[in-house]
C-alpha cells in the first residue's frame, strides 16, 4: 500500500511493488524531502515514484562465459534511489497529472 496520498496503487488490494523507506537517515530525509510528507518507519511508496532504471527487476550472473538473467520475486531499489513521480488525483477523476 503506497504511502503517498491520493496514488491510485494507494488502495491496499493493488498488484504493484512498494518499497519501504530506507532506514538511512540522511538518505530518508531526501526521500521526505521529494515527497513534502513525514515519512515512518512502516511506510511504502510504491515502484509508480521511481524512475524505471531505479527499480531492479532482474539478476544478471557475472559469468562472461554463459550470462544468466533471472526475474527477482520481489524488485529492489538501486542503492541511493530517490522517489521522483508524484501523483495528484483530482477529485473522482480518472485522469492522473504527473507533476
Amino acid at each position: 500500500m503506497c504511502y503517498i496520498p491520493n496514488c491510485p496503487s494507494h488502495d491496499k488490494y493493488a498488484k504493484i511493488s512498494s518499497f519501504k523507506v530506507p532506514l538511512n537517515i540522511a538518505l530518508r530525509s531526501e526521500w521526505e524531502n521529494v515527497l513534502g510528507i513525514p515519512l515512518t518507519n512502516n511506510s511504502h511508496v510504491c515502484r509508480n515514484h521511481f524512475k524505471t532504471q531505479d527499480v531492479i527487476d532482474t539478476w544478471e550472473s557475472e559469468n562472461e562465459i554463459i550470462k544468466y538473467t533471472v526475474c527477482l520475486k520481489r524488485p529492489r531499489l538501486r542503492d541511493g534511489a530517490i522517489p521522483v513521480n508524484l501523483y495528484i488525483v483530482n477529485n473522482n477523476e480518472s485522469n492522473i497529472n504527473n507533476i
